[in-house]
């Protein structure tokens, strides 16, 4: 199951919907545009405090994946530990396979997780 999230995440990158790195993560949330925030294990305790607290204030559910940066990199074609997707379909999916494999306890509900874009909140 996690290879099927990690080739999901694949996928995620080449439709344009996954945005890489902190600093474009951390606009990608303030802008509006992110529906979701995946982290790697392997993140510093400093960028992982910062990213949590920017999606934590705009309500963006964060997912921790069982992968490091390496792994990620192989995958997705630039090392990075955290990713932003902005589009709230995907992010869907993200999470439903997460669940299915068991690293996403969160019982938030899909439905549930929103993004805002243009000010206005839109649910998954």
């Amino acid at each position: 199951m996690e290879r099927k999230l990690l080739s999901f995440l694949g996928i995620a990158r080449k439709a344009g919907k996954l945005c890489l790195g902190q600093d474009v993560a951390v606009e990608s949330i303030r802008s509006g545009n992110a529906a979701l925030l995946v982290l790697s294990n392997d993140i510093s305790g400093k960028s992982g405090a910062k990213i949590r607290r920017v999606a934590e204030e705009f309500a963006i559910p964060i997912l921790q994946i069982p992968a490091g940066m390496d792994q990620l990199e192989r995958m997705l074609g630039k090392r990075a530990g955290i990713l932003a997707v902005t589009d709230a379909g995907f992010a869907k999916r993200i999470l439903e396979l997460a669940r299915e494999s068991g690293i996403f306890q969160d019982e938030t509900s899909e439905e549930e997780i929103s993004t805002r874009k243009q000010g206005e909140e839109h649910a998954i």
